[in-house]
């Protein structure tokens, strides 16, 4: 292997840790706004009623959407986190048996084709991986959601 061969190889590992380390980085804050605005819901809500003698100063009707906007962008992360979790997987799979088939290769000194499994496994991924970015947009989309009915809950 060259050096130059080595340093580009080099270079995409840590591109790609760097992009993986972003998602990481991500999908927290998907958990951190959603679960904060929960958190900073309840915690105005109490002061409120508490200042206002039980007369709410605001819409609950809207409050109530805004907290389930929040609800649903709470799950909406798990979710992208799980799926994230279980197509890293899929993707060690799909490396590990293209790894032994390229043992194999060299062993008999004989092409062998992409094996069929190997190609499932990297459609799983292929799968999970855009279902997880579908739901991070999705836990987004709540999130902002869940600040228009608190804004609107809060000026009404």
């Amino acid at each position: 292997m060259t050096e130059q061969s080595n340093a580009t190889m080099v270079s995409k590992v840590a591109e790609q840790d760097h992009a993986a380390a972003r998602a990481d980085a991500t999908m927290k804050a998907l958990l951190l706004v959603n679960g904060g605005a929960m958190i900073a819901l309840f915690t105005f809500v109490g002061n409120v009623m508490t200042r206002s003698a039980g007369q709410p100063a605001f819409e609950p009707g809207n409050l109530r959407w805004s907290f389930g906007a929040f609800v649903v962008g709470l799950v909406l992360a798990l979710l992208t986190h799980a799926l994230a979790f279980l197509s890293q997987q899929e993707a060690l799979y799909a490396s590990a048996k293209e790894a032994w088939r390229h043992q194999r290769i060299m062993a008999a000194g004989e092409w062998e084709d992409l094996a069929a499994n190997e190609l499932q496994h990297f459609r799983r991924f292929t799968t999970l991986y855009a279902a997880a970015f579908g739901l991070a947009l999705l836990s987004v989309t709540a999130f902002t959601l869940g600040c228009w009915f608190a804004l609107n809950g809060v000026l009404a």
